[in-house]
């Protein structure tokens, strides 16, 4: 979330079930003022979820109603407090995408559901993406097996020399940061 001039940028997808501290984590503006913003112009909710105070996207008061309870604040648009077919399928996606891979216990705690509640959920995202369904899911800590990414791979690579003349793309950047310290560091 940054801020352009007064006016924060859009946070449909960004505030998403966030404390304020994981906002401004995130943030490259004053987290207290955009946030009181955004509530004004009713773009943003502060809600509680598993006992934790979060910030929720206000279009998305109608999925945490259903899901999990949560009372939105009065004067929200209806097309905020619509009803969602499958809510807790709605947020379980919206975690996948930002949190994957993860451990059920993760989400269920986040929510404050037993990862039990969550398994036909995740069943039906799994079945959703063409994945079978392992009952490894509940207790992905558990699994010993390596993970094979393309980060892993690259840092088990051995030593080489492909790149090692690359730093003369940025010489005369350099020589500007070398003139900038000999000043001191001013102009």
């Amino acid at each position: 979330m940054n801020v352009d001039g007064d006016k924060p940028v859009e946070v449909h997808g960004t505030v998403y079930n966030l404390s304020e501290d994981e906002i401004a984590r995130r943030a490259q503006c004053d987290v207290a003022e955009a946030m009181a913003q955004l509530l004004q112009e009713h773009r943003a909710i502060r809600v509680t979820i598993a006992g934790v105070r979060r910030w929720i996207a206000a279009e998305q008061a109608g999925v945490y109603r259903d899901a999990l309870g949560v009372v939105p604040p009065p004067g929200l648009p209806a097309s905020f407090l619509a009803a969602t077919d499958n809510p807790l399928a709605v947020i379980a996606q919206r975690f996948a995408h930002t949190h994957g891979p993860f451990v059920t216990q993760d989400l269920a705690t986040r929510l404050g559901l037993r990862p039990a509640q969550l398994e036909p959920v995740l069943r039906a995202l799994l079945e959703f993406l063409g994945l079978p369904w392992d009952e490894a899911c509940l207790e992905f800590q558990k699994a010993r097996s390596q993970v094979k990414t393309a980060s892993l791979w690259q840092v088990r690579e051995p030593l080489h020399t492909r790149s090692s003349g690359r730093w003369q793309n940025y010489q005369p950047y350099i020589e500007h940061i070398d003139a900038l310290e000999e000043q001191g560091g001013k102009q």
